[in-house]
């Protein structure tokens, strides 16, 4: 993301997302009645002929917005509403209905009725995230790997390879050897900055003699886990290695977040609040440290998620934002989607 400019005092910002992690970004923090103005593309025909080829024309866009969808498989951030703009002017009528598609690497100005605190955060974190390097997560043994990157909002998976052999050893050296070789070559095809590979066995140690015996150079942090597979992934993610990597990642802090709020939780320290009637509470007696809150939660109750949001901030609580997504999130969702570190215990 990169910031151009925000102006709290009118509520307006404009911004240009760089990645697609940054889409999924302003869809959470564009809201209703948001007005977006843009540059959007139309398909024209040259010319009047049955048949005529057609080119894309560039125009501008004004919208007031009344809905908002991040399409993460198709890497596209559409927003409807009413024209309130429009150059050229017969594009879009004034008042008609149309979809503003925000695109990577243009500018996108928001004027918001109101610029919070943690939408100002939230971008500001996307903005140093985007000089994160892209991190590839290899799990894998001598039968399958899985491959995942890391992204803000979570592990995206890739794909899982599987070795093609039978038994608990290789039946030839040269099985092996096809089987490292498809792994190096998607390792090369992916093209991260950074890989973190882990696994059960000695499986990931024959793989590093192999690229050692290529020569493949390739920025690579090797670790263990004792499983593959999505359970392998995320037990690669909870053991701190891609935090050994990536210590400002919005991942890595989630997780950090998560596992404090579970082990005082565990101790039953009296540490922790969870569900909405309980985090009041303790709002309301100033005991809170830090909120947690998934995305999926505020987004679903925004109006009452943010006003709990600004009375836990008037009392100098951190608030921090979990994508329901990754498996920090998911943990956060099955305690209601709401949760706080207290810095004292409240009866």
């Amino acid at each position: 993301m990169r910031i151009l400019k925000i102006d709290a005092g009118e509520n307006f910002l404009q911004v240009v997302p760089q990645t697609i992690d940054d889409l999924w970004h302003l869809e959470r923090i564009i809201e209703p009645n948001d007005v977006l103005s843009g540059a959007s593309t139309r398909k024209i025909r040259v010319s009047e002929n049955e048949g005529a080829e057609s080119k894309r024309e560039k125009f501008f866009l004004e919208i007031a917005v009344q809905k908002v969808e991040f399409h993460k498989y198709s890497k596209q951030l559409r927003a409807s509403g009413t024209v309130k703009y429009a150059k050229p002017e017969d594009v879009a009528p004034l008042g008609s209905s149309h979809t503003l598609e925000i695109i990577l690497n243009e500018p996108i100005k928001i004027k918001k009725l109101k610029l919070k605190q943690y939408q100002i955060a939230r971008l500001k974190k996307a903005e140093q995230a985007t000089k994160i390097p892209q991190l590839l997560l290899l799990v894998m043994d001598d039968e399958q790997a899985d491959f995942a990157l890391v992204k803000q909002f979570g592990l995206e998976h890739k794909l899982k390879m599987h070795a093609g052999k039978s038994g608990k050893r290789y039946a030839t050296e040269d099985a092996q050897k096809k089987y490292f070789s498809e792994l190096l070559k998607k390792i090369s095809e992916i093209k991260a900055d950074k890989i973190i590979v882990a696994g059960p066995g000695f499986a990931k140690e024959d793989f590093e003699k192999y690229l050692e015996e290529k020569g493949a150079k390739f920025d690579i942090v090797w670790g263990a886990t004792n499983s593959v597979g999505e359970t392998g992934l995320n037990e690669a993610v909870k053991s701190g290695l891609i935090e050994s990597v990536l210590k400002e990642t919005a991942v890595a802090e989630e997780i950090r977040n998560i596992s404090k709020l579970y082990e005082e939780l565990a101790k039953n320290s009296g540490l922790v609040a969870y569900g909405e009637k309980e985090v009041q509470n303790a709002i309301n007696y100033g005991a809170v440290k830090k909120i947690l809150i998934t995305d999926e939660k505020l987004f679903a109750e925004r109006e009452k998620m943010e006003a709990l949001m600004e009375s836990a901030e008037k009392t100098n609580a951190e608030v921090h934002i979990i994508s329901a997504e990754g498996d920090a999130g998911k943990q956060l969702q099955g305690l209601t989607g709401i949760a706080a570190l207290l810095r004292f215990r409240v009866e």
